[in-house]
């Protein structure tokens, strides 16, 4: 990441953490489905981008994609 990226993301993390909006309360259980439930959210995020991504390299072997 470059240096811009790292203090945009501070930014908002810090003006996140200072407007006193974030409740501890509301963190409370981080993970409600457990480990398993976590597991099977990160599977289908990178299953879903793995077929994203395999759409995407398929669509330049297109030899005339406006027909």
């Amino acid at each position: 990441m470059t240096l811009l990226n790292l203090s945009i993301l501070a930014f908002v993390l810090l003006s996140g953490i200072g407007s006193g909006s974030i409740r501890a309360e509301n963190l409370q259980p981080i993970f409600p489905e457990g480990i398993s439930g976590m597991a099977r959210g990160a599977g289908l995020v990178f299953f879903s981008y793995l077929g994203f991504d395999m759409v995407a390299c398929l669509s330049e072997e297109c030899k005339n994609p406006e027909r």
